[in-house]
């Protein structure tokens, strides 16, 4: 049915209830998706349908799911893409055909499994659910479902931080408080090791599995060079005074300017599974001066702080 004056329609239907129901006749349902090009890190071709997430190193990069229920932004890859190429991935809306392993009903919610292609099931919304199904798959074993994909990471999961607006505690290798850029600092020397040290409790608000992240602000005293410019970040965690040993550490390559710039360490981290709500953790973060090409220039670091995944 088309219309030529559909204010005529609308004067003559006092209530509105034909031309309600006129117009839900005539709509067209777009079924729509939002995508990104992203780079296949996996390790081997993907193809439509894989649920992968996102890369914790490169930028813009995917690989497998991390761990069973991820918290990390779930894609769904929509074309044939090599390793190491860039190709089509749902970020979120509907996508017609996903992965999954096992039975599925039309309104379960779907989650990853660790290091695996298909989704499965999950008997009610938590942590890690990435989509609702919106058909079945009623057998065991491999099979497809249409899923709309949520936009965030994780079902109700997001990203917070934990700063340190004042300076942390200097432990060893005579580090200094500095003033740069009219901002108080703390200064690692350039010719030896040195340690600071920070800590705080683990917010109620925390998903415990997954990991917190050092981030911080840093800046060399002076231009480096291009040639002797790394500073190399190590980092030993506790929990509760126990201790978790020291990370093999994130080499940072500082430009040849004095600018600010924002740091997410690969490797300093704590890592999920190993605190509790509450618990209290402390990391030394050290500078460690035997990594080859190391800046001989003073390390200035403010704004320490860490990431943690919230399910608020």
């Amino acid at each position: 049915m088309a219309w030529t004056e559909i204010a005529d329609k609308v004067l003559g239907d006092v209530f509105g209830f034909q031309t309600f129901n006129d117009l839900k006749n005539n709509l067209s349902f777009v079924k729509t998706v939002a995508v990104a090009q992203l780079t296949n890190k996996s390790g081997a071709q993907r193809v439509a349908g894989d649920v992968v997430v996102s890369d914790s190193a490169p930028d813009t990069g995917f690989v497998l799911p991390d761990s069973a229920q991820s918290v990390r932004k779930v894609f769904v890859v929509l074309e044939t893409i090599a390793n190491n190429a860039v190709g089509n991935v749902a970020l979120a809306g509907y996508v017609a055909s996903v992965k999954i392993n096992g039975v599925v009903s039309r309104g379960d919610y779907l989650k990853t499994q660790s290091a695996n292609e298909e989704a499965v099931s999950m008997a009610s919304v938590g942590s890690g659910a990435f989509g609702m199904a919106l058909s079945a798959h009623a057998s065991a074993g491999s099979g497809t479902v249409a899923a709309a994909i949520f936009h965030n990471a994780g079902f109700g999961n997001t990203t917070r931080l934990i700063d340190f607006q004042e300076p942390a505690n200097i432990i060893s290798g005579t580090p200094s408080l500095a003033t740069f850029d009219n901002v108080t600092v703390l200064q690692l020397p350039s010719g030896a090791d040195s340690e600071i040290n920070v800590w705080f409790r683990v917010p109620p608000d925390a998903v415990i599995g997954g990991g917190i992240l050092l981030a911080f602000l840093f800046a060399p005293d002076e231009a480096p060079g291009v040639t002797n410019n790394k500073v190399k970040i190590k980092s030993t965690v506790r929990v509760n005074n126990t201790s978790q040993g020291q990370s093999s550490g994130d080499t940072i390559t500082l430009a040849n300017n004095t600018n600010w710039a924002a740091y997410t360490c690969n490797v300093c981290i704590v890592p999920g599974g190993i605190y509790a709500v509450g618990d209290l953790i402390q990391m030394k973060i050290l500078r460690d001066t035997t990594v080859a090409n190391n800046a001989a220039v003073k390390f200035n670091v403010a704004k320490i702080s860490f990431l943690y995944v919230s399910s608020q």
